[in-house]
């Protein structure tokens, strides 16, 4: 297995946890993250503040990986939903 792909896995893991150094963990000190509709943000530190907005009240998160599959520019196929007190946010990604 790549790198690449052990990097989206533990990530994945890491969301599944609520545990937010595991999830930083995973990012390059330049990386860019773009939670569309969101704007992007570059490096770990805007990374962490970003995510914390969703995910700092979170209760319970369940991300499940559909397909994986590496190239050039990488690629997932997954779903997922928060659970914060009685708000349940779903995502899917392709």
């Amino acid at each position: 297995m790549s790198s690449a792909i052990t990097t989206v896995r533990e990530l994945i893991d890491g969301f599944n946890a609520i545990d937010m150094e595991r999830i930083t963990a995973c990012f390059a000190s330049d990386a860019v993250y773009h939670n569309i509709p969101m704007e992007a943000v570059q490096g770990v530190d805007s990374i962490r503040k970003v995510i914390s907005q969703f995910m700092g009240s979170a209760s319970e998160v369940q991300w499940d990986l559909l397909n994986i599959a590496e190239a050039d520019a990488g690629t997932c196929s997954r779903r997922g939903w928060t659970s914060s007190r009685s708000t349940i946010v779903g995502s899917n990604c392709r």
